[in-house]
């Protein structure tokens, strides 16, 4: 089955509804978001069918153009119609991911070309996810175990076909696939297989896709800095790097954690974003007493969704008291689960402790200052 042809669906009928106007039309680089998706189908496959009106779209290279449906479901069930009955593998792909690759399109086939028949590309969550009634969280789920699936989704071409013989929708092929009990294989995605949802996500991959023709995604520095005085709250106890010190506690209005302040403001600084005075304010009750890691996680988050990957971060923390030189290998350890998402096997976290020598508030011992710096390189595509 080596020789094995294969086909791919690419639909292109939705609506753009939440992007305000057809998103399919706008340009990366000298093609249109469609064109580009059908070249890459088209580069990867023996033969390609594109659902969408076909008045609207012409293109001499395809197999088919076919009209779409009311439902994405309908739509894909319209273009296997038009797939030759001796194509024994068949991708389907939304046109709103131009960013998908050759190697997308041979880690699927050579998964179904194993003996598998549904193979999806996922990538790993970043945010933090919690299951919620009305208003309130309920428990966290555990993120390790979820993955955001992407398109080309890659089947043998008679399991597919099967899937789609019912009249049930759903919002993905390998849902349908899921339905029949049949086990569906998850292959390594990648982040530029984004799907343009909103013009952020156009602007982000132009500037992934043709860095000569748009901003080039160029290493970034990062500055922050907090201080925060010791609060007169004999409850509240010290908090650095996300890491509990027996001793008085800083003043302010979440757990006043000065190490992860200003580890986040250099993160949302060295990618242009506000700072963290501005996302998340003190007179926004929900961040009263909060955990300062969920300020970084969030930044890590916007880090990651720009394409970049931690290249080290300095750490410096200006504190008479406590001695915290026995804390920092517990405060690396916390702040590097939170970063890892742009983290790789190059990426350094130091955290270095230094005392205020008797000058100003540091050195009288009634506040802790941090200073850090970090470096963000792209993420290699």
């Amino acid at each position: 089955m080596s020789d094995a042809k294969m086909f791919t669906i690419v639909v292109a009928s939705g609506t753009s509804q939440r992007f305000g106007s057809n998103k399919l039309l706008e340009k990366i680089g000298d093609e249109t978001v469609l064109d580009r998706s059908v070249r890459i189908a088209l580069e990867n496959s023996d033969g390609v069918v594109v659902v969408i009106e076909p008045s609207s779209y012409q293109n001499s290279l395809v197999t088919a153009v076919v009209a779409g449906g009311t439902t994405r479901t309908q739509s894909v069930r319209n273009g296997l119609k038009a797939v030759p009955a001796d194509v024994e593998i068949i991708a389907v792909h939304d046109a709103a991911r131009p960013g998908a690759t050759q190697e997308l399109y041979e880690r699927g086939k050579s998964v179904i070309l194993e003996g598998n028949v549904a193979a999806v590309p996922g990538i790993p969550v970043v945010d933090t996810i919690k299951k919620i009634e009305k208003d309130r969280a309920i428990f966290t789920v555990d993120r390790s175990t979820l993955r955001s699936i992407q398109t080309p989704q890659v089947f043998n071409a008679k399991t597919l076909r099967k899937a789609y013989e019912g009249q049930t929708d759903d919002t993905d092929d390998a849902a349908l696939v899921e339905a029949m009990g049949v086990h569906v294989k998850i292959f390594e995605g990648t982040t530029q297989n984004r799907k343009i949802t909103t013009p952020e996500d156009l602007v982000f991959l132009r500037a992934v896709l043709t860095p000569t023709e748009s901003i080039r995604l160029l290493p970034r520095i990062g500055s922050g800095y907090d201080i925060h005085p010791f609060g007169d709250d004999k409850n509240k106890k010290l908090v650095l790097g996300g890491v509990e010190i027996d001793h008085q506690g800083l003043q302010g209005h979440s757990d006043s954690d000065a190490l992860s302040h200003g580890l986040t403001d250099a993160l949302l600084s060295a990618i242009g974003a506000p700072d963290l005075g501005t996302l998340f304010p003190a007179s926004d009750e929900n961040n009263k007493d909060v955990s300062s890691l969920v300020f970084l996680e969030k930044a890590v988050t916007l880090v990651y969704n720009e394409g970049y990957n931690l290249g080290n971060a300095t750490l410096i923390i200006n504190a008479q008291n406590p001695k915290l030189a026995p804390f920092v290998d517990e405060m690396k350890k916390c702040l590097t689960e939170i970063l890892d998402p742009i983290i790789d096997s190059q990426s350094q976290v130091t955290i270095t402790p230094k005392h205020g020598e008797g000058i100003g508030e540091i050195g009288a011992g009634q506040a802790i200052a941090v200073y850090a710096t970090v470096l963000l390189v792209p993420v290699a595509k």
